[in-house]
């Protein structure tokens, strides 16, 4: 009798071991999943910080570029209208003289319009010239400003 107790609490000891033992692996495992979980969190937030900078970067390199070709399209436009005299300097005087004399030209058709036109129509079309004419002097002369 004393044997089959002993065989009976053997195996029910072994059995209850080898059930702390799962139960404590089945423990181990759910925190190394919680670890894993804590590093893809963190190895993702690293990943999208790195997209955001390279985004930056990207952007920052672009607004170069464009200020390049920018600079690179205005320096040939300057060396196209020095050329352009070398030859024949009445042509060189002669695109010199655009930009001036079509300002003289639309201050004196503006100012014909405002002093020339009396009812509250004329004055609605006479304001809309003087903001074109503002806009088109300030354009003109405003758009080819040297710049290093």
């Amino acid at each position: 009798m004393e044997m089959l107790l002993s065989a009976f609490f053997g195996g029910t000891t072994g059995l209850l071991g080898s059930v702390v033992g799962k139960v404590f692996g089945w423990l181990e495992t759910r925190e190394k999943r919680k670890n894993m979980e804590m590093e893809f969190a963190h190895e993702l937030s690293v990943l999208e910080a790195q997209g955001r900078i390279r985004a930056d970067e990207l952007e920052a390199e672009s607004l170069i570029v464009q200020n390049k070709v920018a600079g690179d399209i205005r320096t040939a436009s300057y060396k196209h209208d020095m050329g352009a005299g070398s030859t024949y300097v009445w042509v060189a005087s002669a695109l010199r003289l655009v930009r001036p004399v079509l300002t003289v030209m639309l201050i004196g058709i503006t100012a014909s319009i405002v002093w020339t036109l009396p009812d509250p129509l004329a004055i609605d079309v006479a304001n809309q010239v003087v903001y074109l004419c503002g806009m088109a002097i300030a354009w003109w002369f405003g758009d080819r400003a040297p710049q290093k």
